[in-house]
């Protein structure tokens, strides 16, 4: 009995032994783990927000969201920015995200219909008149939507990060637009869902790349655009086209950011933690900017001569109804494709109608 004890106690010294010998190699490793840091590697095609002042909102929301991922992360993330397309074209920004060519990417839909055609959906002309509430509404579609996370996770190896929504829409051109009837026969450069629209009012779509507008504009190869004052001002289009007019044909969510879905997975859950919470508030940040800046934004235009016009509520009105049927058919579309077309299209407007009611209050 007595040997068994002894035995006991030698097993148990030697346990406590090997214990705190190892312990000190156990913390250290785990503060290593902790002190794990990355730098990824952002793309993005707009130009730097500093260089570019008031002419880039998004890009200046994009910054504040990359600060305060390397805040919340106590550093241990930091990004390291590629403006103005200096790392990957505007065009093929996903692919090379899905590559990893780069860490972290800015999509645009309208190039990928293929691999992106539930956020298609967000393309569609009269969803909503503010960036904030197409924004808001597709966030949630994709918290509630497996086959809209599959859409980036397998379609395209990537996680999404980001909705990025465009302010609604309005025409410049080089001739003058007071009616609708003025429009018939322009050639427009459009994209998404605004093709068809463009259609019904009798306007001719051209399908480029937004770079490119300004030399098609100035060689008269198309007679005008439609996007929001941002694009215009980034794009310095108001330089060779003098006629704005204001047609609220729609905000869009063409925008987001996404991150290797590789690299994603690799990353502890507590830093996914911080990118997943700061979305919505991304949201929010980003609205505030295009209140702030829109105004500035439009004083560049009148200040370099622009006419300003703006469509009766009438036929603002009339613009709404054509656009309906645009967003039900691509919506039974996708559902011959196995998608839940409807389903998704349903949700989003009713969650714009919530944030639409809500911003009212």
């Amino acid at each position: 009995m007595k040997e068994n004890r002894l035995l006991l106690l030698l097993v148990f010294t030697t346990c406590l032994t090997i214990v705190f010998s190892v312990l000190p190699y156990m913390v250290c490793f785990a503060s290593e783990q902790r002190k794990e840091s990355w730098v990824f590697k952002l793309a993005e095609y707009s130009p730097d927000p500093t260089a570019a002042g008031i002419a880039a909102a998004r890009p200046k929301a994009m910054e504040w969201w990359g600060n305060e991922v390397e805040k919340r992360t106590n550093g241990r993330v930091k990004i390291e920015w590629y403006w103005s397309g200096s790392l990957l074209p505007e065009k093929v920004i996903l692919d090379g995200t899905r590559k990893r060519l780069c860490d972290i990417g800015s999509w645009v839909s309208i190039y990928y219909p293929a691999n992106m055609p539930l956020t298609e959906i967000g393309s569609s002309p009269g969803l909503s008149g503010r960036v904030y509430c197409v924004s808001s509404a597709f966030l949630d579609a994709y918290e509630k939507f497996p086959e809209y996370q599959d859409e980036f996770d397998k379609r395209n190896n990537v996680k999404n990060l980001l909705f990025m929504g465009l302010e609604s829409h309005q025409f410049l051109t080089t001739k003058e637009i007071r009616s609708l009837s003025d429009l018939k026969g322009l050639r427009i450069r459009s994209f998404g869902g605004f093709v068809t629209l463009m259609k019904e009012m009798g306007v001719v779509p051209v399908s480029m790349t937004g770079p490119d507008m300004y030399m098609a504009l100035e060689r008269g190869t198309i007679d005008g655009l439609h996007h929001p004052v941002e694009n215009m001002a980034k794009y310095k289009t108001y330089e060779v086209a003098k006629y704005y007019t204001k047609v609220d044909i729609g905000a869009v969510l063409a925008i987001g950011l996404a991150m290797n879905l590789d690299l994603w997975n690799s990353l502890p859950s507590d830093i996914q933690g911080v990118f997943t919470k700061i979305r919505r508030e991304y949201i929010d940040v980003q609205t505030r900017v295009y209140d702030e800046y829109t105004e500035k934004q439009l004083k560049i235009l009148k200040d370099a001569g622009v006419k300003f016009h703006e469509l009766s509520e009438s036929e603002k009105q009339l613009i709404h109804k054509l656009s309906l049927p645009i967003q039900e058919k691509y919506a039974r579309e996708l559902d011959a494709k196995g998608l839940p077309g409807t389903k998704m299209t349903n949700f989003v407007r009713e969650r714009i109608n919530y944030y639409e009611t809500k911003q009212q209050r």
